[in-house]
């Protein structure tokens, strides 16, 4: 019963493996196992000589000319290279561009497939040349230099993005051109690298099963606090958690580790004040100075830790803010939770008769342990006047 049950199942998968291997993806092709096939030719080819070589290429078929680019990659001796490519040339296609293009990707620094490349693109030029040139070949220069340089020195004088231009040219993902040139841009761009390519290195960045280490670590070197990317921030906390949080970050310089919790902490004020609100577009100017923020938006309060001071916001102020001296919070801080803090919903416990506002501080030297925090108007200025005393 039991080999009953088995035997259709194995030429059930026997046939799909055989589908599969004559009707692949496109990004299969480079990958497929065709060296049965491959030694079956080049042992035909290897005892022909002369008329006989001419003879066997003009009656090869058509689907066995693929064959020969599977059979370049092998480690041939001059002689039979030479023949494929004698072969090639007496049955240029269309087709077999477009084939030798996606087999190069993945084997991009073989000189044979870089010779029979330069053979069809020749042949392209002259025969389909609006093809040509909306063809990666337009670009190349056959001169012997890493088709990686020679894509970004493309990139580089087409001002385009990476993403556009990869897939203006039918790069493949995932193919070894394809990562090599994706590692070395990100390695060395600018911001605006980043900036216009972020889907692509987040995707780039999830597809690799050994995480890009250097690239992201330009990534956040080169990035300033305010231009970070929310997107890849969060798959980075998600991939890696935060500074110093895991092993990742004992690679990463600990100015730039700051660098990155400054921006978490300005990304957790943004979402619980609100981007265009009074309050946040003030504090975005002293990102450098916050230590930390927590924030409890369900209770509707934030505390923001500054040098030895702590702002506790209560969302239904919109106005304003209270600035207590670190002594005083942590006593205000202890008899809220004594007495059941966010588990009973409860209200933090302001003692009016104790706050002095920031104007009355500056102007009438008033000195207090909880400072009112007014951000209307001309009032701001005199908040900042006292931070930049205090921080």
């Amino acid at each position: 019963m039991e080999y009953a049950l088995f035997t259709p199942a194995s030429k059930f998968q026997a046939s799909l493996k055989m589908i599969r291997k004559y009707h692949p993806f496109i990004e299969e092709i480079a990958r497929i196992d065709m060296s049965d096939e491959v030694e079956k030719l080049l042992l035909q080819v290897n005892r022909l000589q002369g008329n006989e070589l001419k003879d066997f290429a003009t009656k090869l078929q058509n689907s066995q000319l693929e064959l020969i680019f599977h059979a370049l990659i092998q480690n041939l001796g001059t002689t039979l290279k030479e023949k494929l490519i004698f072969i090639l040339s007496l049955r240029l296609k269309k087709r077999l561009f477009h084939y030798n293009w996606i087999i190069l990707q993945e084997h991009y620094t073989n000189p044979y497939l870089i010779e029979s490349f330069k053979l069809l693109t020749d042949y392209m030029k002259k025969k389909y040349p609006e093809d040509f040139n909306n063809s990666f070949a337009s670009r190349m220069t056959f001169s012997g230099e890493d088709l990686v340089y020679q894509a970004l020195f493309a990139l580089k004088s087409e001002q385009s993005t990476l993403n556009d231009f990869l897939k203006r040219y039918n790069f493949l993902n995932d193919s070894e051109l394809f990562n090599a040139i994706v590692e070395i841009f990100f390695l060395s761009c600018d911001k605006d690298g980043y900036l216009e390519n972020a889907k692509l290195f987040m995707d780039w960045i999830s597809a690799s099963e050994n995480k890009p280490i250097p690239q992201i670590i330009h990534y956040i070197e080169i990035m300033d606090v305010l231009e970070y990317i929310e997107e890849i921030n969060y798959l980075l906390i998600e991939l890696f958690d935060l500074p110093p949080n895991s092993s990742f970050w004992q690679n990463i310089a600990q100015e730039h580790q700051n660098k990155f919790l400054q921006w978490n902490n300005l990304n957790k004020m943004e979402k619980y004040l609100g981007s265009d609100t009074e309050k946040f577009l003030f504090w975005k100017n002293y990102y450098q100075h916050i230590d930390n923020v927590e924030c409890y938006p369900e209770q509707g309060i934030m505390f923001m830790y500054i040098s030895e001071h702590v702002v506790v916001d209560i969302k239904n102020d919109m106005n304003q803010s209270y600035l207590y001296r670190k002594q005083a919070f942590k006593i205000a801080h202890r008899a809220f939770f004594e007495a059941g803090g966010f588990k009973n919903q409860g209200s933090w416990p302001l003692e009016l008769e104790k706050v002095v506002p920031i104007k009355d501080t500056i102007l009438e030297n008033r000195n207090s342990e909880i400072y009112k925090l007014d951000f209307k108007g001309i009032n701001k200025l005199y908040i900042r006047d006292f931070l930049e005393t205090v921080i």
